[in-house]
């Protein structure tokens, strides 16, 4: 079929009808102009939501504050409430959950050998079997640890000082 949008042929098309094809552009400006008008639409509620993620990032923030917060923006926008709630199925592995918990709670010895092994990666190393390690020593670890597979949060965590 002839393309009817290049003038020469629209030309032609109005001998036979008033009807004319839209121009490319003018549909591509439309569906910007509606994105724009919707952003404008939501903004506020926007800068709401990232007002709150700026102060859950606060040191000083207490567990119950998160909490409260998280209960809040539930309830503002019900959309989130399946990701916000205290039982929100965005736990990748419930034997690993359950075992921190009750490492956080000081009841290692309610742990079982499933807990203790989703946890044993991140065993620390006993102080009492290893000799004390020269500054030297750990930066080199630290930056090994970096360059390899692992990455240098996790080589963190498993060190003995972790930085205060």
């Amino acid at each position: 079929m002839v393309a009817l949008r290049i003038p020469k042929n629209r030309s032609e098309l109005r001998r036979h009808t008033g009807l004319a094809p839209l121009r490319a552009n003018a549909t591509q400006w439309g569906s910007t102009f509606t994105m724009l008008e919707r952003y404008v639409r939501i903004r506020d509620e926007i800068k709401r939501v990232d007002a709150v993620y700026d102060l859950l990032q606060e040191d000083t923030l207490s567990t119950s504050a998160v909490r409260i917060l998280l209960d809040k923006m539930a309830e503002m926008f019900p959309i989130t409430r399946p990701y916000l709630s205290p039982d929100a199925d965005i736990i990748h592995s419930l034997v690993f959950e359950s075992a921190v918990v009750k490492i956080a709670e000081k009841r290692k010895a309610e742990l079982t050998p499933e807990d203790q092994d989703a946890v044993a990666p991140f065993k620390l190393i006993s102080e009492a079997n290893v000799p004390a390690a020269t500054t030297q020593q750990r930066a080199r670890t630290r930056t090994q640890a970096h360059s390899g597979a692992e990455d240098f949060a996790t080589a963190l965590l498993r060190s003995d000082d972790a930085p205060s």
